[in-house]
């Protein structure tokens, strides 16, 4: 009973400690991209950072998911945001969902990578 106990006391905390390294490693890409905007141009690096988390919260809230359709899921998704833009008065333009779709990649890249390596087996 105690070893139950303990073995998912011990995967609630891996998750959690995963969750946190996570986040960690968003902002210090946030950080980053901040550095260096003063070499690109400042929507560029915002519209790369806005699809950041969504590489790793998608699969984190859709359990099966896997990385290629994380990676459709999240360029659909720019896609709606920018076909619904023009309605509201903004302008449609492919090079938000290219960078978006980038920061989908990168980010759902990163989150499989260390997903494999710190698989724990049962």
């Amino acid at each position: 009973m105690t070893e139950e106990i303990l073995s998912a006391v011990d995967g609630q905390l891996f998750a959690v400690w995963f969750l946190i390294g996570a986040a960690l490693v968003f902002w210090m890409q946030a950080g980053f991209a901040m550095v260096e905007t003063g070499f690109t141009r400042a929507k560029n690096a915002g519209n790369i950072l806005m699809f950041l988390p969504f590489g790793a919260l998608y699969p984190l809230f859709r359990r099966n998911s896997t990385w290629i359709h994380t990676i459709r899921m999240g360029i659909g998704v720019s896609v709606g945001i920018e076909l619904l833009q023009p309605i509201f008065g903004r302008s449609f333009d492919i090079n938000d969902i290219i960078l978006n779709g980038f920061g989908v990649i990168v980010s759902t890249g990163v989150f499989f990578l260390l997903k494999t390596v710190f698989h724990q087996k049962s």
